[in-house]
């Protein structure tokens, strides 16, 4: 699912901010941000765009000319990051609703419901740093279609959705009937039954599931795949792909797929027994799978680990034959039997807590933000955390990232 860098939603509270007369602060789902004061007011929808987002220059932007103004590539455009103004932390925009109505076609009416995507409509990039030379290499392709890319949704967007205990309000529904049916003498039972029966089918699948915590580290995106190229590549095999019994096994960066060369990604690959290992798996299982992890090290996102050389560290295998990501035990399995024995040197993402319920064990938003916070392998600042359901819920994996503010205060991503 592609990120909603800019989309419709309400304005939860709004809240003011001590010795300020020009601004407040709006809580959108579980996000926050700097408003105009008086321009929205608890209830009022508009556009919020989320931290990352690339807004092209534009007049409804132009207030962001002095601090928000940047390139990307050869575009110029305004970058919201995570700032702190008058004291308080403010994650992204949000604007008025009729923006939007200068982007819109001819005759064409405004109404969106909350939730509505409007990041192509109006324009908005998601932003990507230059990527270095070392890691850059020749295109191939775009990011394969048969594999999900890596990034995981925040918190900020989900808690309200996650934390529930049920997904409807049948709970404040029953409670109100039993009240009326205490104090007026009439009879609601049966209509209590019902809505009962129907709560209990409507149980939030999340609200105490069980999850893996690993550590978010600061590096670039790294997919190693294995495909059986009668099955996923025909007809797309080019002159300087290597086949092994029919096998191809490639690389890809965030958003492309890269040929090989002597980038770091593929010197890794090469160097090390990521590349026989996971070739040897697909002959000797016949399953197509990829390795998604991070690429840490040297030149890489200012290397703030301090790693004396580029490492791969793996944090999700994604089945391609399923469409899914393996649970915690599979991946597990997997690894014990093809990867791990004897010398191997794939290193996995560090993990915090094999199993934690972090909706029963955090009871707000501003709780799970304050956990994210701490040190990394080798930095007293870490990116954050990640959360992975250890078991599937409707056919999937479920996950999401907590990122530490005090990260992104910092400038980081």
């Amino acid at each position: 699912m592609e990120r909603k860098l800019a989309s419709i939603r309400k304005v939860k509270e709004v809240r003011p901010i001590k010795n300020a007369d020009a601004i407040e602060l709006a809580i959108v789902d579980g996000w926050q941000c700097v408003i105009k004061k008086g321009e929205f007011k608890a209830g009022d929808i508009g556009i919020y765009f989320e931290i990352d987002s690339f807004l092209p220059l534009e007049p409804e932007y132009s207030f962001l000319e002095k601090c928000c103004k940047k390139k990307m590539g050869n575009e110029e455009g305004y970058r919201l990051k995570t700032v702190k103004m008058r004291g308080e932390l403010s994650q992204g925009l949000m604007l008025p609703y009729h923006v939007l109505e200068r982007f819109l076609k001819k005759d064409e009416e405004m109404q969106f419901e909350v939730g509505t995507d409007v990041t192509e409509l109006l324009g908005v990039k998601k932003y990507e740093a230059p990527i270095p030379a070392n890691l850059k290499g020749d295109t191939r392709g775009t990011f394969p279609s048969f594999i999900k890319k890596t990034d995981q949704e925040r918190i900020q967007n989900l808690w309200e959705e996650y934390s529930r205990e049920y997904n409807d309000n049948n709970e404040e529904i029953i409670l109100g009937l039993k009240k009326a049916e205490k104090h007026r003498g009439q009879d609601f039972s049966q209509r209590i039954k019902e809505l009962e029966d129907e709560k209990n089918r409507t149980k939030n699948p999340i609200k105490h599931l069980e999850f893996e915590e690993t550590l978010k580290l600061d590096g670039t995106s790294c997919t190693y795949y294995v495909s059986n190229v009668n099955k996923y590549l025909n007809g797309k095999l080019t002159e300087e792909m290597v086949l092994e019994d029919d096998i191809y096994f490639g690389h890809c960066s965030r958003n492309l797929e890269t040929k090989e060369s002597d980038t770091t990604p593929w010197q890794i690959a090469n160097e090390t027994k990521i590349r026989k290992q996971l070739v040897e798996f697909a002959k000797k299982t016949n399953r197509n799978i990829a390795l998604q992890g991070e690429l840490m090290g040297p030149k890489i996102q200012k290397n703030r680990e301090n790693l004396s050389k580029p490492t791969f560290y793996l944090f999700d295998i994604w089945d391609i034959d399923q469409q899914r990501y393996l649970t915690k035990k599979e991946k597990e399995k997997i690894l014990e039997e093809y990867f791990y024995n004897g010398k191997s040197e794939l290193k996995h993402v560090p993990i915090l807590n094999e199993a934690i319920k972090p909706f029963e064990k955090f009871e707000t938003i501003e709780e799970i933000l304050e956990y994210a916070k701490g040190f990394s392998i080798n930095h007293k600042i870490r990116e954050g955390i990640v959360f992975k359901s250890n078991t599937l819920v409707n056919g999937e994996t479920i996950s999401f990232k907590v990122i530490n503010n005090e990260f992104l205060l910092k400038g980081g991503e």
